[in-house]
């Protein structure tokens, strides 16, 4: 099971990773456990020991997280081929680009059945011309050296459908454990009081790390425009910008207003202290972060992009804007902070709607592809 960082195994393969284990299969992991990481380093070295807890073999691997640099693919293929020269493997899963390349190429090589979860195209509707020239060739070529390849949004999935992959399947994501959204550990009240926060004010969240592609500034100028003391914004994730958001914070005047929290192990918590969800992506796979919020009950505004479209409906879920649309973002804000009965209804609804994201689905889901895909039939469901 190879990704490029540790991060994406804890967050989201791990219950795939038990689940093989499960049906039979003795399952190593690899990935990058020491840079990329979505995470502190003490959280890392917990995942060491919770895998050699379980027994779990892992290998670090160098991959990095830029499919266009192609001068450092030749390391973490070495040394996947090492790891694999180790054992009897009869199959590889890989994830994202730069571990779909690796992965796909070793494979055929080393004769080992391929599974590839694409964890969101980066060539989609509205994606720039240039994802489209070295994304769309790139994935459509190696779909040959892919026994099942796995998408998690209903765009990638039609368009996968044109790809010679063996098989082509869709999942409702990796999996959310929507029992973890739903309370919370600390009162509202503490949660606030720890971050700063008024209690009397409306608190719009995002999750993820802060980078080009999750578009916070958008966030930052759409509550500018507002001039609203009243409105603050927490920003949740590790600072991959070198603190470009702080300084364009404190431009705008907003810094008081906006509040980093750096990486958190206690997103349940901070939902549960926020009134609105926000998710102003450029591009999404799916957006699980989103989903957490849906089963915490939060109305969501994000942007109207790629797999986000799965479940963010407009007027329904929430408001959905173009990225770049600052008014936009401005205007669904005011809308949801002035209208309290608004905001419940809407958070209501969306705890529906997160049910078919939910981890248990999503394994007999996987439970299904696997054994169509290996040598290991799947167990009955108890």
């Amino acid at each position: 099971m190879i990704s490029n960082t540790a991060s994406m195994q804890f967050l989201f393969l791990l219950p795939w990773t038990q689940l093989l284990r499960e049906m039979g299969y003795e399952v190593h992991i690899g990935c990058n456990f020491k840079e990329g990481n979505n995470c502190t380093e003490e959280r890392l070295e917990q995942f060491r020991t919770q895998l050699r807890t379980l027994g779990i073999p892992y290998h670090q691997i160098d991959f990095h997280r830029n499919a266009c640099e192609l001068h450092k693919f030749k390391k973490p293929m070495a040394q996947m081929r090492e790891v694999l020269s180790m054992g009897d493997f009869e199959a590889i899963h890989c994830q994202t680009p730069v571990c779909g390349v690796c992965g796909r190429i070793i494979g055929r090589q080393m004769h080992l059945k391929v599974i590839y979860t694409a964890h969101g195209f980066h060539f989609y509707k509205g994606a720039p011309l240039m994802n489209w020239m070295i994304f769309y060739p790139i994935e459509r070529i190696l779909a040959h050296d892919t026994d099942t390849l796995i998408t998690i949004n209903h765009e990638d999935y039609r368009r996968a459908q044109h790809f010679k992959a063996g098989r082509v399947e869709y999942i409702s994501g990796a999996g959310v454990d929507l029992t973890r959204y739903k309370t919370a550990v600390h009162t509202r009240g503490e949660v606030r009081q720890a971050l700063g926060i008024p209690q009397e004010a409306t608190v719009f969240i995002s999750i993820g790390e802060l980078n080009r592609n999750k578009n916070h500034a958008v966030l930052l100028e759409a509550l500018a425009r507002l001039h609203d003391p009243s409105l603050h914004l927490v920003l949740v994730g590790q600072d991959h910008l070198s603190g470009a958001l702080q300084r364009r914070a404190q431009a705008l005047g907003v810094q008081f207003q906006v509040h980093f929290t750096g990486f958190r192990d206690d997103v349940p918590d901070l939902l549960h202290a926020s009134d609105v969800f926000c998710f102003p992506s450029k591009r999404e796979g799916l957006g699980f972060t989103a989903i957490e919020a849906m089963a915490a009950g939060l109305p969501l505004i994000t942007s109207d992009r790629h797999g986000i479209l799965d479940y963010s409906k407009d007027g329904v879920t929430g408001y959905t804007c173009s990225p770049g649309d600052v008014k936009g973002f401005a205007r669904a804000m005011q809308a949801l902070a002035g209208d309290d009965l608004k905001r419940r209804a809407m958070g209501t609804h969306n705890r529906t709607v997160a049910e078919q994201f939910a981890l248990p689905q999503v394994l007999d889901q996987m439970r299904e592809i696997y054994a169509n895909t290996l040598d290991v039939p799947a167990p009955h469901t108890v």
